[in-house]
């Protein structure tokens, strides 16, 4: 799990992206739809999160480290190739 600065940040993040039926969700609201997310999601918001804090720290943002397991985009992200008849 990502560090506890991170974790809050993304969820910080994830609240305000969020299009929510009222207008001010309780903290225990965020925290159910947050840990309803797929990880996939949730990864991504911890990566805007950690890039957002490492520039205010001045540090270049380090995504390559944050989740090394995360899979990227081969050729089954790709488009499939149409074949014509």
């Amino acid at each position: 799990m990502p560090d506890e600065r991170i974790e809050k940040a993304a969820i910080a993040v994830f609240a305000a992206q969020t299009n929510w039926a009222e207008p001010n969700p309780t903290q225990k609201t965020v925290k159910a739809l947050w840990d309803g997310q797929m990880d996939a999601v949730r990864d991504s918001f911890r990566r805007l999160a950690k890039a957002a804090l490492d520039s205010q720290e001045d540090q270049p943002a380090d995504l390559d480290g944050l989740h090394e397991n995360t899979p990227t985009c081969s050729t089954s992200c790709a488009k499939p190739k149409r074949s014509v008849k």
